[in-house]
Order: C-alpha cells, then sequence, then structure tokens
C-alpha cells in the first residue's frame, strides 16, 4: 500500500507520450536493473519470508516493465504483421549519439 500511495503522490500517473524517446527507456532499463540486482543481492541473504517479497517485489518490477514495453507491440499487431515490423525502425544518429533503435507511435 504504501509503495502505491509514493507512486501516486510522485509518479505523476496521468496520460502520458505515445512516443518515449529510445535514451529515456535506457535509462529506465538500467535503474530498474540496477535496482532488481541490489535487491537480489541483499535480499536474498534474509529468510525464507524476506526472500518471498524481495522476489515477488523484483517479479513485479520487471512484469511492469515488460507490459511496458509490449503494449506497443500489441496495438501494432492488431493493426497487421507487416505494420507491427515496420514500426521499428533504425534512427541515423547525430555527430553525438550513438545509434538508436526506435519504435514508431501507432497511428
Amino acid at each position: 500500500m504504501c509503495g502505491l500511495a509514493l507512486f501516486g503522490v510522485f509518479g505523476d500517473p496521468a496520460g502520458g507520450r505515445a512516443k518515449a524517446p529510445g535514451a529515456e527507456w535506457a535509462i529506465a532499463i538500467a535503474i530498474l536493473a540496477v535496482v532488481c540486482a541490489v535487491l537480489l543481492l541483499f535480499g536474498g541473504r534474509g529468510g525464507l519470508s524476506v526472500r518471498a517479497a524481495v522476489y515477488g517485489t523484483i517479479a513485479g518490477i520487471l512484469f511492469g516493465l515488460s507490459a511496458a514495453l509490449t503494449k506497443p507491440t500489441i496495438e501494432y499487431l492488431h493493426a497487421g504483421s507487416a505494420h507491427a515490423s515496420a514500426a521499428w525502425v533504425a534512427r541515423e544518429p547525430a555527430e553525438d549519439e550513438a545509434p538508436t533503435i526506435e519504435q514508431n507511435a501507432p497511428e
């Protein structure tokens, strides 16, 4: 309940953007990977109930991430498989950027 309340206050669960930049996704995934690794490293040393809570928390974090990444793909598949495969495009980087692969917003 406390985590849900914190998300409601600080997470601003309002309508978001249809297309988030790849760099923002990379940052979010990196942060979540570090959080999960720390939880796994330190939480796995406790008793059975602590380990169950830690593993459940990690599973919830990863499930939320997979849902966020799956939703646009499913929307493309509803539009057709050709549309879904055409949605992922490689973008030419600017001089100071790394190459990226982005997903176009569904129409």
